[in-house]
């Protein structure tokens, strides 16, 4: 790339971001397109020509994908256990997609549901524990939360795809595990982008990271679409624009993720892109009791148009329901510890305004109060109210000579003289002074006697 093409890039990125990426997207996806093309002229077809270069073009978006995130991972640049992790699951859909355009090749029918989703459900697997350490979810307790409520989501939409299209997939295809895989591969990827929405908002606001993280989550809900399509076309062998829109989603994507491996190399300083950081914070917030409820209604609505229930949406939708249980369970125990720290809070705060830190004895602040309390109890007990007014002498050449700790010895000792001698009457004034309030004493004279003591 000459220095004049890389400028006037630079000029782009700084001035027009939101285009920059989209010519980007754009390119690789067409490329993608025109190599899919390509491999259908070259190789030996047999009709199904929506099919193959549809796959074709997926390969090549996911190797460009996995090559850059791989660039990313070597060049130790973002979170390295998530971006190794990204790099192998990308690997795996890579093989997928492969697997994929080698049964198109081999096949003279519409075949959806083959070996290839279980090379899609492991490269779903990984990316997943990828995303479930990514470091920006913060704690563990955090991130336990922030998995459950993707997993909570994705359980749902296994069950209303399943009953969408997994099903008649399974009975069309003849092949119940592959076609599960399917289901459960459409899925993930929504999950891969609740969890990604997640790591948006916890990055910084209009940085690099944030802007990378947010390509990345549409990358994923990019393939999610395009599963989906494929999931639900595969019912529908003559359904070709279905298919075909299945395949350009899917290679977006890929080419998505492929600009953001590329930003993460190539930015030399901060990327920022528009994030509706408070829609999406209200999405992720409401999302999975959503998604359980439509569930669930899916679940009572097939039951009623065919007569009884589905077996497998049923045992989904119930694992569904206890992560839900459980997820509430957690809530409460989060409300119980905040509750407890709050209180000890409040009671730390309380102790700070009303007592002196060095001898922990009352501050001046409730002298009043005390005094008003003594006073009281004076009159009803018919005795006494004593005030008296203790300083101690010397405490400044103390300070001088032997330095400031031994000042603060010397002040505890006088506290715990005093606290020893009336109890807990004494408060600390400020300084080297104290203030006595002893209300019970019965004569003038008595009074007198102790202050001398």
């Amino acid at each position: 790339m000459s220095p004049d093409t890389r400028r006037l890039a630079r000029h782009a990125m700084r001035t027009h971001p939101v285009a920059t990426v989209l010519a980007s997207v754009a390119t690789i996806s067409v490329c993608a397109l025109a190599g899919g093309v390509t491999l259908f002229l070259l190789l030996p077809q047999d009709g199904h020509a929506s099919e193959i270069v549809g796959a074709g073009a997926e390969v090549l978006a996911a190797i460009a994908a996995t090559a850059a995130i791989v660039g990313v991972a070597r060049s130790g640049r973002g979170a390295p256990q998530f971006v190794r992790g990204l790099a192998l699951a990308l690997t795996l859909a890579t093989a997928g997609a492969v697997a994929w355009l080698l049964e198109q090749l081999r096949s003279t029918g519409h075949d959806p549901a083959g070996p290839h989703e279980l090379l899609y459900l492991a490269a779903a697997l990984v990316a997943i524990v990828a995303a479930a350490g990514h470091p920006a979810l913060g704690t563990r307790r955090r991130r336990t939360r922030t998995l459950m409520d993707a997993m909570i989501s994705g359980l749902a939409a296994v069950v209303v795809l399943w009953l969408l299209g997994g099903r008649a997939l399974a009975t069309y295809s003849g092949k119940p595990v592959q076609s599960f895989a399917a289901v459960l591969v459409a899925a993930s990827g929504l999950v891969l982008t609740w969890m990604g929405l997640s790591v948006v908002l916890a990055r910084d606001k209009e940085s690099t990271a944030e802007s990378t993280a947010a390509l990345v989550t549409f990358g994923f809900f990019s393939i999610a679409t395009g599963g989906i399509l494929h999931l639900l076309a595969a019912a529908q062998p003559s359904a070709l624009g279905t298919t075909a829109i299945s395949d350009a989603a899917m290679v977006v994507g890929y080419a998505t993720i492929s600009v953001a491996g590329l930003l993460m190399l190539r930015a030399r300083r901060e990327f920022p892109l528009p994030i509706a950081r408070h829609q999406i914070g209200s999405l992720l917030e409401h999302t999975p009791i959503v998604t359980a409820v439509a569930a669930t209604l899916g679940v009572l609505v097939d039951a009623a148009l065919r007569g009884q229930f589905d077996a497998a949406a049923s045992a989904v939708l119930t694992i569904a329901i206890c992560a839900v249980l459980l997820r509430q369970s957690l809530t409460l125990s989060d409300n119980r510890q905040l509750s407890a720290s709050l209180r000890t809070t409040v009671e730390g705060l309380e102790q700070q305004a009303t007592h002196d830190a060095l001898t922990g004895l009352p501050n001046r602040y409730g002298l009043p109060d005390r005094l008003g309390v003594a006073t009281r109890q004076a009159a009803v007990g018919g005795t006494l109210c004593a005030v008296y007014f203790v300083d101690v002498d010397r405490l400044k050449a103390v300070n001088d000579m032997l330095g400031h700790r031994a000042g603060d010895l010397l002040i505890r000792a006088t506290a715990d003289r005093l606290s020893a001698r009336v109890g807990p009457r004494v408060t600390r004034f400020g300084g080297d002074e104290f203030v006595l309030v002893v209300e019970d004493a019965r004569s003038a004279h008595e009074a007198e006697e102790l202050g001398r003591r």
